[in-house]
């Protein structure tokens, strides 16, 4: 049956920090960052010609935008900038991005040579993309209200409705597209006769189905249903569809079920069907299509399976069970030979799966009483279940209950039962849970989407994204795709290569009660009782012999700053004066929103000006192109308490330090490896 997600673990994150030493923690800022040193200040015009890339789009929908190429290394992915994309967004099944401009190249022309581009800017709007054995795409593109056409081995133009362009199913010659009540079959054959086929899915009395139709691929054709969930009335049985759109129904006059919620395709060719019941599930497996005797190849694999279902290791022992469960009833006689010869374990193991011909299970997990929820339907035709009345499991000779038990059911994995620690907190009706892969995601309407990782969630773009609530999934660049279902046509793209659209300013405050101050050299440090730590480049050292620790005000402030083109800014009273290195002196009025009640200290860092006007206020200017501007005002997570000096470290960080704590800001907008690490390490 099919398969568990991975749910992949990068780092857990702490919010505390910890150094060689005991040393006070303090809590990481999730305060807007500003750009990374890597893009280049100066902007530059967009070209003039087609766009070919995000960068290029990006640059054309706002002039301002600062960079000019992607940055040298890739940031972290909660470093990642959140490019909102008011245009038409389509990513294919090979993870190629496609955006639709004005500006965006030709698709005809597009196609007459190999595509080497991962991102492809177009000037139509794209609604599938079909890559054939070939490896060249057919492009179906939008022309107007229920009109379609495609560029590739066939020019065609159809008049269907499509319920939600991007989804549709290949096979053979055919593109099997959702509606309402079934799918529109459309012939792509450049020599077809027959463009298209309405295919309706049976309705119970003839009345309306109420739920999107679903599809899930099987060797030799398309299993199509409308799912039975959340007190929704979907198709009476559902649709065995082959390659020439010629159908056989699936429902209980031909041993199948009446309400499905879900049918899984196994490896062999039978269909494990969850249907719903008045009192729950119910569970058939049995073969859709005859299975070929087995072959050598496929004996010598079930050996060495039935031998690993007494690995040490349970895991091993647990992912094997489900991987034999998966390929389907045709594999039980030859279980069944080999099985006396095996060890007690995967004896034990064998009889659970040979027992699955009477008693299906759901990964292991057999169903008791109690309606069960549809907590997500996934893009891959997937879905997660809560079954409200639980189950039972067999763990360690034990039977265990699960209530209410999770049941993840993708095409590509096993059927997994979801730990209860991962769902805890999940709030169905307020939370949506989406995946991609490994990846799985949660939408709270407050918090935004968020990252699940273990049993933990991690914020992915924050709370003034939170209407980006369906994640579409991870181009080939690794770009995380979002969109809006209360605000169509827009996109979120969080991507790793570019700086944000939005300044931003990390900061780490780091308390020190015992005293804190800086070395004669410029690095930030602590005191811890009779020791002094200094923060170098990665980490945190001991203070050298030959350094002093200093925490008196310095007598002069800086005033005037520098940038690395040798341009001078100075600041008097309310007013900046910038004097090019070549060129004319000119006088920039702050705004209001960026006065203090000073000193006010001006320090140039990360290709940008920095105005500190007083404790708990940092503000930003660009230069560019000779012109000085105001950006932001960054207060998150800044002292606002007796500040003793701001001063820019060897390595260029921004630093702030009072009596009892010092902070440090990050102007380039991206916090270092190294010192991630540290603020993420718990105690």
């Amino acid at each position: 049956m099919l398969a568990v997600v991975a749910l992949v673990g990068v780092r857990m994150v702490a919010v505390k920090w910890q150094a060689p030493k005991p040393v006070a923690s303090t809590q990481p800022s999730t305060a807007p960052a500003s750009q990374p040193a890597t893009a280049p200040a100066t902007t530059q015009a967009a070209p003039e010609g087609p766009l070919v890339d995000l960068l290029d789009l990006i640059r054309a929908d706002h002039p301002d935008y600062p960079t000019t190429q992607p940055l040298d290394l890739p940031s972290d992915l909660e470093d990642a900038a959140r490019l909102v994309v008011d245009r038409p967004v389509y990513l294919d099944s090979l993870g190629y991005l496609w955006i639709t401009h004005p500006r965006g190249q030709s698709i005809d022309e597009l196609l007459r040579k190999p595509i080497k581009k991962r991102t492809l800017i177009v000037n139509e709007e794209v609604a599938y993309v079909w890559w054939r054995d070939d490896g060249r795409p057919l492009v179906i593109v939008r022309k107007g209200r229920d009109v379609y056409e495609t560029y590739g081995h066939a020019r065609m133009r159809y008049e269907v409705g499509w319920i939600d362009p991007g989804v549709a199913i290949p096979l053979g010659d055919r593109l099997f597209v959702p509606q309402l009540d079934g799918f529109t079959s459309l012939n792509i054959s450049s020599v077809a006769t027959e463009q298209s086929r309405l295919i309706h899915l049976p309705a119970r009395g003839g009345g309306p189905i109420k739920t999107p139709v679903v599809a899930a691929r099987c060797d030799d054709g398309l299993l199509a249903w409308a799912p039975w969930e959340n007190g929704e009335s979907g198709s009476t049985g559902a649709l065995f569809i082959r390659p020439d759109a010629s159908t056989i129904p699936l429902d209980r006059s031909t041993g199948w079920v009446d309400q499905p919620i879900q049918l899984v395709p196994l490896a062999d060719g039978s269909v494990l069907a969850i249907g719903k019941t008045e009192t729950g599930i119910e569970l058939v497996l049995k073969p859709l299509t005859e299975a070929p005797p087995p072959s050598t190849e496929l004996l010598v694999k079930l050996a060495g399976l039935a031998r690993k279902l007494a690995d040490r290791d349970p895991l091993v022992r647990e992912d094997t069970q489900r991987q034999l469960e998966a390929m389907g009833p045709s594999i039980y006689p030859e279980l069944e030979k080999m099985k006396d010869d095996l060890a007690v374990e995967s004896q034990v193991r064998i009889e659970a799966i040979l027992g699955q011909r009477f008693a299906p299970t759901l990964g292991g997990l057999r169903p008791l009483d109690g309606q069960p929820l549809t907590i997500a339907r996934l893009r891959d035709g997937g879905c997660v279940l809560m079954l409200t009345g639980g189950g039972t499991y067999e763990e360690d000779g034990q039977t265990k209950s699960y209530i209410p038990a999770f049941i993840s059911i993708r095409p590509g994995h096993y059927v997994e039962r979801i730990d209860p620690s991962k769902v805890a907190n999940f709030a169905p009706g307020k939370h949506k849970l989406a995946a991609f892969g490994s990846e799985w995601v949660v939408f709270d309407p407050t918090l935004g989407p968020q990252r699940w990782i273990g049993n933990k969630l991690y914020p992915l773009a924050g709370s003034d994204f939170k209407s980006f609530d369906d994640f579409v999934g991870i181009d080939a660049q690794r770009r995380w795709i979002f969109k809006s279902t209360t605000q169509p046509g827009k996109t979120l793209i969080l991507d790793t290569t570019l700086p944000d659209l939005e300044p931003r300013l990390p900061v780490w405050a780091i308390d020190a009660p015992d005293g804190a101050g800086w070395t004669s050299a410029g690095w930030p440090a602590v005191k811890r009782e009779k020791n002094i730590f200094v923060l170098g480049e990665r980490g945190w050292r001991m203070l050298d012999k030959d350094e002093k620790f200093e925490s008196t005000p310095p007598n002069v402030v800086p005033s005037s700053a520098t940038s690395a083109a040798g341009d001078r800014f100075d600041v008097v009273g309310e007013t900046i004066t910038t004097k090019p290195k070549n060129g004319a002196t000119t006088t920039l009025l702050v705004p209001p929103e960026a006065r203090g009640v000073g000193p006010d200290q001006l320090f140039w860092a990360a290709d940008h000006l920095f105005l500190f006007t007083g404790p708990g206020k940092l503000h930003r200017f660009a230069w560019r192109e000779g012109k000085l501007s105001f950006e932001r005002t960054f207060e998150e997570n800044l002292t606002t308490r007796d500040v003793k000096r701001v001063w820019l470290d060897p390595v260029g960080r921004l630093c702030i330090a009072n009596d009892t704590g010092v902070w440090i800001t990050f102007p380039t907008g991206r916090v270092p490896g190294a010192i991630s690490q540290l603020m993420l390490q718990g105690r």
